[in-house]
């Protein structure tokens, strides 16, 4: 009887089904009322009817009198069951329709407006004045290139008329052209007013921040001869002055769509590896390519809000709704962060602008379950009862139209709700994503439900509840690969790497047929808990799949890595070009080009790419440390320091003794003592603490006669050192304060070491 609950509903129709119990032998009990199946079990006798004559041929069963007003009789099935137990069920079914004299809850009627409008909430901007054009050296350039135009025209119509009358006629009048202009001089005069032109573009262009023009000449001929032809072909427009038509162009028009979809998957692909910083570098490369997209606003804002900084994701929403105030994408993201902020006037305002149409989009049932939180929490519940039903009635509309078997009249609340609480999910809103779900109940669809609660208890950090809601979506199908990987994200935040792994791996597997295609998160995670453990051809054989499913410079460098480690320099170089090309800012992979050229004997070629590597700036303290041995190896006392001095920047050579990370683990390194062989298959030794990269950095400092430097960094060492690498840091430090001439010093670490 749910749809009585529905604004307005005064009709209602429902078939229940009537379980049966069993009994002995053939017989079946069925209750009384308008009923139609029978089965071999007995069912529970039905009060609904006054009592009614058996049917003919029926035999009474023998059992306690049924209760007064209740009926129940019995017939023999055509075949006889000799055991009750194994007969299958047939269930009895009752159909009726209820209806109503008035409905239980009025008609649905649309909230009232609210007293705001989302203008009122937008910061208030003054258009901006109207420029006139400056005069750059650009617009000058152009201005030298008409007046040369003219003059041959000039000229050029003064010395000849009519057209020639061949291909020699037409050279004929270019020699006599140009020697006209040389007696003349006009030739010398524009060519010494476009060099000027050109040389005041060089200086404005080029010389900005001190930076000369070497290497730079192709640009700035192709920057001349793109801006020669845009003012010829504006001659052929003389109601346009010069640069007109693309000055009064909509930033649409021109922006480059390509780059902004390769930014924006190279953001995707940071975030995914938790890059978070170089994630935020690429959005806004995305914003200042195209500021006037409000799609480029919008990815942004949900970026911030992945990242929990939302008051700057509320600012880039607003900014997407400067460009376009009837952004949908926009204004559902704003009222899901009032309702998180319990700003529930402007959510109202917010939610409001999606319901009574905003723009051309679709109705929107996100937004109008949105607005149902938004006055249950109000204290609106009439309000909150018809946005509820509108969401429903929404979700049965999109439902019925991308499938035939979708019940179209009364969705369940879930079936409704499921896309608010995916869109808050996403939004990083785990609790307010928890609430909706408890409070719209099971509904049909269970599994998605279980997803979304294990999703935001991991969001949470609430492990244990999250493992119980996987667990029971494994339940409910466990063919499904979205609950392995929740599974594996939850052993890989616990540090349980084998578990994570084997959760991964039937992710993996099961993301086939009908299900969706492995994501590009699930083949990374899978890749280096892979790596972390060890399995360098499982791990190459699951980085080269990603590179065929989703190819990026994140697959590509993971195949590479498994191959270096798995002793395969020549296809580790080739993938990490790949990679290269794909994204030629990564500062892993110069480095690990750098390690591969180390280990191959190219030492010039790994200076080379240290020196980009640093210019991207690399981070990785693991890989930074491992490159600045093998530089001390090689004899490179400089590049060796500088690429220790970076790992002891950013935590490679700290006094705590912390355990590696996934990432450090996955990365691996090659420990290298003086006289140690190298090899690329070695993995990386965090013992000596990760004051193994000072004590690398004192050696190359003292290879180069800083030994005062040198000892403070094996004073650090030995801090943070045990075991070997306490010993290896003692007596270096000894040596150190040899060198200096301070022989108490030398003779304490010996005593300590004597000691060990």
């Amino acid at each position: 009887l749910d749809d009585l609950l529905n604004p307005g509903a005064v009709e209602a129709a429902g078939s229940p089904v009537l379980q049966a119990r069993s009994s002995l032998g053939a017989e079946t009990v069925v209750g009384a009322g308008s009923m139609s199946g029978a089965g071999t079990e007995r069912l529970t006798p039905c009060v609904l009817m006054p009592p009614v004559e058996a049917p003919v041929g029926s035999k009474p069963v023998d059992e306690a009198p049924l209760p007064d007003g209740a009926c129940a009789w019995t017939y023999r099935a055509d075949t006889p069951a000799t055991d009750a137990a194994a007969t299958p069920s047939l269930p009895s079914t009752m159909t009726f329709t209820l209806l109503l004299s008035k409905p239980l809850l009025a008609p649905f009627a649309h909230p009232t407006p609210a007293q705001m409008s989302v203008a009122d909430l937008l910061p208030k901007r003054e258009p901006p004045a109207p420029l006139e054009a400056p005069n750059t050296a650009t617009e000058a350039f152009r201005a030298e290139v008409l007046s040369a135009a003219g003059t041959l025209s000039r000229e050029y119509a003064a010395m000849f008329t009519g057209e020639p009358a061949d291909d020699g006629g037409k050279n004929m009048r270019r020699k006599g052209l140009v020697f006209e202009l040389n007696r003349s001089g006009k030739y010398a005069a524009m060519k010494t007013r476009l060099k000027e032109a050109a040389q005041a573009i060089i200086k404005e262009r080029f010389f900005a921040g001190g930076e000369g023009v070497q290497g730079k000449y192709n640009e700035l001929y192709v920057h001349l001869v793109e801006e020669m032809h845009a003012t010829l072909r504006a001659l052929g427009a003389p109601s346009q002055p010069p640069g007109a038509g693309t000055a009064g162009a909509s930033q649409m028009d021109v922006v480059d769509h390509d780059a902004l979809v390769r930014c924006k998957a190279l953001a995707g692909e940071y975030e995914v590896n938790g890059e978070l910083d170089l994630s935020d570098k690429w959005h806004q490369e995305r914003v200042l390519l195209a500021r006037a997209l409000p799609e480029v606003w919008c990815d942004y804002g949900a970026f911030l809000a992945r990242r929990e900084t939302f008051g700057k994701a509320e600012e880039a929403y607003k900014e997407a709704l400067g460009c376009d105030p009837a952004h949908v994408p926009a204004l559902v993201a704003l009222c899901a962060l009032m309702v998180r902020d319990e700003e529930y006037a402007r959510a109202e305002v917010y939610g409001q602008a999606v319901t009574s149409g905003a723009g051309d989009a679709p109705a929107n049932p996100v937004a109008w379950s949105l607005l149902a939180a938004t006055y249950s929490a109000l204290d609106r519940e009439t309000d909150a009862t018809n946005c509820n039903y509108e969401a429903r009635r929404l979700t049965a509309q999109v439902m019925s139209s991308i499938t035939t078997t979708a019940a179209a009249s009364n969705p369940s609340a879930l079936e409704a709700f499921a896309a608010t609480a995916l869109t808050l999910l996403d939004l990083h809103m785990p609790g307010e994503a928890r609430a909706l779900l408890e409070e719209c109940g099971e509904g049909a669809n269970g599994l998605t439900r279980r997803l979304c609660l294990a999703r935001a208890a991991l969001l949470e950090g609430s492990t244990s509840s999250a493992y119980g809601h996987i667990m029971d979506a494994l339940s409910v199908d466990a063919t499904d690969p979205r609950a392995f990987e929740l599974l594996g994200d939850l052993h890989a935040s616990e540090s349980r790497l084998g578990e994570a792994e084997e959760a991964y791996s039937h992710a993996m597997a099961l993301s086939a047929g009908p299900n969706p295609p492995a994501s590009l998160k699930l083949i990374l995670n899978l890749g280096k808990t892979l790596l972390a453990a060890g399995k360098l051809g499982d791990a190459r054989g699951v980085y080269m799949a990603g590179c065929r499913l989703c190819p990026c410079a994140s697959t590509w460098l993971g195949a590479g890595i498994a191959m270096l480690r798995d002793g395969d320099l020549d296809g580790a170089e080739a993938a990490l070009a790949e990679a290269n090309v794909l994204d030629h800012t990564n500062a892993k992979v110069w480095g690990y080009l750098c390690l591969v050229a180390l280990l191959s004997g190219r030492v010039d070629e790994a200076e080379q790419a240290l020196g980009t590597a640093f210019r991207v700036n690399i981070t990785d303290s693991a890989l930074l440390a491992e490159i600045g041995k093998l530089f001390l190896h090689a004899g490179k006392w400089k590049h060796a320091e500088g690429a220790l001095r970076r790992a002891v920047k950013h935590g490679g050579g700290g006094d705590d003794g912390g355990s590696v990370p996934l990432e450090s683990a996955v990365d691996g390194g090659l420990p290298l003592d003086s006289g140690r062989q190298v090899s690329a298959t070695q993995p990386i030794s965090d013992g000596g603490g990760r004051a193994d990269a000072r004590l690398a950095l004192g050696r190359a400092l003292f290879e180069q006669n800083d030994i005062e430097a040198a000892a403070a960094e094996f004073k650090a060492a030995a801090a943070g050192a045990e075991g070997p690498g306490l010993a290896e840091a003692l007596q270096a430090l000894a040596g150190a304060h040899e060198a200096l001439g301070d022989k108490d010093a030398a003779a304490a670490c010996r005593q300590r070491l004597a000691g060990l």
